[in-house]
């Protein structure tokens, strides 16, 4: 800290022992919390979060309302919480793309958005297995044959992801 930050600092904290008591900070929750769900109601996301708000409404004896804010694979709603007060009242559910965005930004020359540090972790619900799927029809009986082929004929296969 630079020594004028300090002399501001303390003034400010001078000053405000001379105005008076300061009022407490309500209890967290005083109020309904909002959970934003960045992916489309009937997804995976969804289907996970709407429990769990039940849940926290339940033990935190606030209202818990679930908004589904979707697009740009997730990144809609991620920009919404990450630029939303921060004070605990909007969360957001989210898969573990979101932390990709900033850097696809920055590989095709965007700013980013929102970035990693926007946020603060504060629980892991699932944790899924990977899986991959092919066409039955497809040759391949193991990943390494696929990988094999990928490798001898770029280009010629089809890859779809829900991720980045």
């Amino acid at each position: 800290m630079d020594r004028r930050s300090f002399v501001i600092g303390t003034a400010a904290s001078t000053t405000a022992l001379w105005a008076g008591p300061i009022p407490a900070q309500d209890a967290y929750p005083s109020h309904s919390i909002t959970v934003i769900n960045a992916f489309p109601p009937g997804g995976v996301s969804d289907t996970i979060t709407r429990p769990l708000d039940n849940a926290l409404e339940a033990v935190l004896k606030q209202p818990v309302v679930l908004e589904n804010k979707t697009g740009a694979a997730g990144a809609v709603g991620a920009q919404f919480v990450a630029t939303a007060k921060p004070d605990g009242y909007t969360l957001l559910t989210h898969i573990v793309s979101i932390s990709g965005f900033a850097e696809v930004d920055k590989l095709f020359g965007r700013q980013p958005k929102f970035t990693n540090a926007d946020f603060i972790p504060i629980a892991r619900i699932v944790a899924d297995p990977i899986v991959m799927i092919i066409n039955t029809d497809l040759p391949y009986k193991t990943l390494k044959e696929l990988v094999e082929d990928a490798k001898a004929n770029p280009n010629k296969l089809i890859f779809s992801s829900s991720g980045l």
